[in-house]
């Protein structure tokens, strides 16, 4: 399950910093970076301009000059102009001069900012030795812009040679920034190429010299990693995963405004770090997980036969349906150790329980968003407890009512501490936030929109190691034993993309979330003539597991119901999206609905998992002029979610009209 950082593995790197002197000392000790000496005993440091010149004369990226040249009419020279001008608006220029007053001043500010930053140092120091031998790529799990910076500093820590990373183009937007991230080994990628052959080029071939060279570590993933290995261009490929965890997230509300598609904030990335009100706020603790260093080519073997790619030519890598389907679930795995390896708090699993007293009092018809503060305390002692029973490991710092009262404090801009009205208890309000007006959402429910999507965000911390009892705890609570197996495993495959898992593995996943469940004594099954009988011994702790995954049931039904009520199909991805959040922001504001869906449903991308997974599903279809409807494989599976939603009444048939 989840680590816990009490373990003597982890460090807290700032306290290290400090015992040797502070960051001065650390940052101006000398330095001894390994190079790759498995093809050369005297490997070559490249320069700059040398990667790029050999990028830009690949047989890749001078044959895609060539196709653009015939597809534009322009010269060859002009073509590889334009590619030069990518690629130095795109490549690094790494420079450890610059490294040295750049990560000082970063240093300084990460100080400034959070109290604590624990990392398992042991096995971070171990991948020095593996980047003798082979390329290695990190892969981190993405949840604010100080990651990369960090994982750079670690690795200047550990004496490990600073990793090429891919940076959002956005970064550039202060140059400042920009360039100081470029001097630190940051290369700049849109966040969409579309259809630009030159830029897939000049891209794929920039990250594989990288690799091929082992000029550096790339800090990124993606298919195209994978190509040198499969050309045979590199011996094996080193996937260093890495977890990280942040009491309170600094880009949080930039997050929450664009989940929702809406204006956000005049900040822009850079103009985020650079905020004196920032600097002047406290953002807790990080928790960093490095895992055991995964070798592709051991995972792999002889899954994936690379004398097929060695012969195809160098400008193309064309992968059959196999070998996309076990890089597809190479990448789940990867996930799977992320979520293994993060290091949860209790504030997510008391977010989970704000979300359920708040909607339970909608649904009730209270609109008071005060949550009594004492049974929040009460209800998450209690839910720790359950989870601990269930096997899941919650860090705790202090105590759980220490902690809460942490927790609050820090998040302060989202919720505050008013007088209870029902005694002398005090109550947690969560704050309604800033919006703007123009959008085709009402602004009202906006505002409780981003309140909504910022407790989302961290709920959604908890939900990766209870999201199978959950799912088993609702199938329960509505079918038998034999019905359980067969709905758990085609709701497991619906909410693929919100809940990622290696395919195929559906009733493995059933199993072991079965026995975690009789396990922890709430549930026990009894030999019957027709199989077994499986009985809920805790309905109230079956059902307060089932409340977790209830939105999703509610909001992909409802999706469903938006979809085949538009009346001329086709339509476009961007029409159904707008329906679909109109829909749940009226239906939630209808004093009548009872539907468990909450105003973070309206995120676009939730409903872009919905849509594209009806896509997978062939419930949706594109054509030439939009997206068309299988009304009978969307009647499918709306009848599997239909089969564990209370609200059956209220999504029934008759909202499906023939078109």
């Amino acid at each position: 399950m989840e680590k816990n950082a009490s373990c003597p593995e982890y460090v807290d790197w700032l306290r290290e910093i400090e015992k040797i002197g502070g960051e001065f000392s650390w940052i101006t000790a000398s330095k001894d970076f390994p190079r790759n000496i498995s093809e050369n005993p005297n490997p070559k440091q490249r320069s700059t301009a040398e990667i790029n010149d050999a990028v830009l004369k690949s047989h890749r990226v001078q044959a895609a000059i060539i196709q653009v040249s015939d597809e534009t009419q322009c010269s060859r020279e002009e073509v590889e102009a334009q590619a030069r001008d990518v690629l130095l608006t795109m490549a690094h220029s790494f420079s450890m001069a610059a490294v040295r007053p750049i990560g000082y001043a970063v240093v300084k500010v990460i100080k400034t900012l959070f109290d604590s930053v624990f990392v398992n140092m042991k096995e971070l120091a171990e991948v020095r030795n593996t980047v003798k031998k082979d390329p290695v790529v990190f892969m981190p799990t993405h949840n604010s812009y100080v990651d990369f910076l960090l994982l750079s500093l670690l690795c200047f820590d550990q004496n490990i040679t600073l990793p090429a990373i891919a940076a959002g183009a956005d970064f550039m937007q202060t140059k400042l920034m920009g360039e100081a991230l470029r001097r630190c080994g940051a290369f700049f990628i849109r966040r969409s190429f579309g259809q630009d052959a030159l830029y897939w080029a000049l891209f794929t071939e920039y990250v594989q010299t990288h690799l091929i060279n082992a000029d550096r570590p790339i800090e990124f993933f993606v298919e195209v990693l994978l190509e040198p290995y499969l050309r045979g261009q590199v011996f094996d490929i080193v996937i260093v995963p890495v977890s990280m965890s942040y009491d309170k997230i600094l880009e949080e509300f930039l997050y929450a405004y664009e989940l929702l598609g809406f204006p956000k904030p005049k900040e822009s990335t850079s103009g985020l770090l650079k905020a004196r009100r920032i600097l002047s706020r406290k953002f807790g603790r990080i928790y960093m997980t490095f895992g055991k260093p995964v070798s592709v080519r051991e995972y792999f073997g002889s899954a994936l036969h690379r004398s097929a790619f060695v012969c195809q030519p160098d400008s193309q890598f064309v992968l059959s349906e196999r070998e996309k389907r076990a890089i597809r679930v190479f990448g789940h795995k990867i996930i799977e150790t992320h979520n293994d390896n993060r290091v949860v708090g209790v504030w997510p699993y008391a977010c989970v329980l704000i979300q359920q007293m708040i909607e339970n009092r909608r649904r009730n018809g209270n609109k008071d968003k005060a949550i009594v503060y004492q049974e929040l305390l009460i209800r998450l002692k209690h839910f720790v407890d359950l989870c601990s029973r269930l096997g899941v490991k919650v860090q705790i710092a202090e105590s759980v009512e220490e902690d809460l009262r942490y927790y609050s404090s820090l998040h302060h801009d989202v919720f505050s501490f008013v007088p209870s009205p029902y005694g002398t208890d005090e109550c947690l309000v969560v704050k309604e936030q800033e919006v703007v007006n123009g959008t085709h959402i009402d602004k009202a429910f906006l505002q409780d929109a981003v309140s909504d999507v910022l407790v989302s965000n961290y709920a959604n911390l908890a939900i990766p190691h209870l999201i199978d009892i959950s799912l088993l705890s609702l199938v329960l609570l509505h079918s038998s034993r034999h019905e359980a197996s067969i709905t758990f495993r085609n709701l497991r495959s619906i909410f693929m993309r919100e809940f990622v898992y290696v395919p195929g593995t559906e009733e493995f996943l059933f199993g072991k979330a079965q026995e975690r469940m009789l396990a922890a004594k709430m549930i026990t099954v009894k030999k019957a003539d027709c199989g077994e009988n499986v009985n809920i011994e805790e309905f109230a702790a079956a059902s307060q597991l089932a409340e977790i995954v209830k939105p999703y049931v509610s909001v992909y039904l409802y999706a469903i119901k938006v979809l085949m009520a538009i009346p001329l199909p086709p339509f476009s991805l961007q029409e159904a999206i707008r329906r679909i959040q109109i829909g749940i922001s009226s239906y939630i504001q209808d004093k009548k609905s009872v539907a468990a869906l909450k105003p973070s449903n309206i995120s676009l991308d939730m409903i872009k998992n919905i849509l594209h997974s009806l896509l997978d599903a062939g419930a949706l279809k594109r054509t030439k002029g939009g997206i068309e409807l299988n009304c009978e494989e969307l009647l499918v599976i709306a009848g599997i979610l239909q089969s564990v939603c209370e609200e059956n009444a209220e999504f029934s048939t008759r909202y499906y009209p023939k078109l």
